[in-house]
Formats: C-alpha cells, structure tokens, sequence
C-alpha cells in the first residue's frame, strides 16, 4: 500500500513500503535508526546463506559420544551418540539449520548488507521496494 508523506515541506515522497522499522520511499531507504540515500545505491541483491550451526552441533555430539564411549562401555557410548542424533535431527528441522537472507546494496562504498533476516519473502519485498525507489529516482 503506498500513501503520501510530506519530506521538509517539499513535495510528497510516496511511501513504497512500511513494515516495522523499514521504510521505503523514492529518496530514502530507513531499516531501524538507519538511513540510506536511494541516490547513492547503485544496485540491490539478495543473499541466501546456510546457518552451519547444525553441522556444528552434530560434530560437537559426535566428539563428546567418543569421548563418552571411550571412557566408559560402548554401549553407553552408543547410547549417548544415538540420543545426540535424535536431538540434532530435531534441531536440525527447526530455525537452527535455517538459511538467512541478507540484503545487499551496492554503492561507493561497495557491498553493504543493510537487513539479514530468516524470512524469505520479506527479504524479497524490501529488494523489491529499493528496486522501484532506484526506477523512481533515476
């Protein structure tokens, strides 16, 4: 939904998106207390990136079932490895494994993730929203 806003008494700056602490606009860019010029951004991307962190905690599980088994029977070892297991898999279909989009803006002074976040599609708005202030404003 657009609506008009007044920017310093000058004509009215159409507001491409609003959603918490983001907003969009065809002269300025503002996630949190930041701000960023819409003139100054040559291009936007989008970034996925893998959270490693479950296969961290499976190898962390790994070594310490060793290192149970080792000293003590193997039994208990095996039992402490397939009880790990169990609770990594659940971890693993949980947010832990989940990827983090990040937006990137290109500008002089070179890539700048501005927002990272595990939601996908608000990642892809807020692009698609600093894609249209770059058309407006060209």
């Amino acid at each position: 939904m657009r609506t008009n806003i007044m920017s310093s008494g000058k004509k009215p700056s159409e507001q491409i998106l609003s959603e918490g602490d983001i907003s969009v606009d065809r002269n300025i860019i503002k996630i949190g207390s930041t701000s960023y010029s819409v003139s100054s951004v040559g291009s936007v991307s989008l970034v996925s990136q893998d959270n490693n962190l479950g296969c961290i905690l499976i190898v962390a599980a790994l070594i310490i079932s060793i290192i149970i088994g080792t000293y003590s029977d193997p039994v208990t070892g095996f039992v402490s490895f397939f009880i790990a297991a169990i609770v990594l898999i659940l971890l693993n279909k949980s947010r832990v494994s989940a990827k983090n989009y990040s937006v990137v803006v290109k500008n002089s002074s070179g890539d700048q993730p501005i927002f990272t976040t595990k939601d996908e599609a608000q990642a892809l708005r807020l692009k698609g929203a600093i894609e249209q202030a770059i058309r407006e404003c060209a």
